[in-house]
């Protein structure tokens, strides 16, 4: 009847309205959780500059687990999943040197390369996320308006 097809059409519209507004949810979430991740990458970064040695490893763990959490988001295409990933575990090896060489009295100045890179690359990949995630939104809020 025609009562039971504008009921079931104004149920599919509400469905539809859901899953949107879930949709803008979830990319909300994980766009606050880029760009908490970005900020204490970038803490760390400032902090190893500096040789607030404490700082670097709290910060470090900090951008390691929300860059963790940021790989459980299935809009981060597979490119960003596996570059996350790689510098997650890489990242591991940076703190565990700090801890085990930097934290002690007497500690060589600075950190090698090859452990700040992690760090350095972290911020990158967060930075071409939150760009990507950016210019979704803006070409998502074009398509609204058009």
């Amino acid at each position: 009847t025609k009562a039971q097809k504008a009921t079931q059409e104004a149920v599919n519209a509400a469905r539809q309205e859901t899953r949107d507004l879930l949709d803008k949810i979830r990319i909300k979430m994980m766009g606050d959780t880029c760009e908490q991740a970005y900020l204490y990458a970038s803490e760390a970064r400032h902090a190893i500059r500096s040789e607030n040695w404490l700082r670097a490893v709290e910060r470090c763990h900090d951008a390691r687990k929300l860059a963790t959490r940021l790989l459980t988001f299935r809009d981060l295409n597979e490119v960003e999943r596996i570059a996350i990933r790689a510098v997650v575990d890489d990242l591991k090896i940076t703190i565990a040197f700090i801890e085990r060489n930097r934290l002690k009295e007497g500690a060589p100045a600075g950190l090698p390369d090859d452990k700040l890179q992690p760090v350095d690359l972290l911020i990158d990949e967060l930075e071409k996320v939150r760009s990507r995630m950016q210019q979704q939104i803006l070409e998502g809020s074009h398509a609204v308006n058009t």
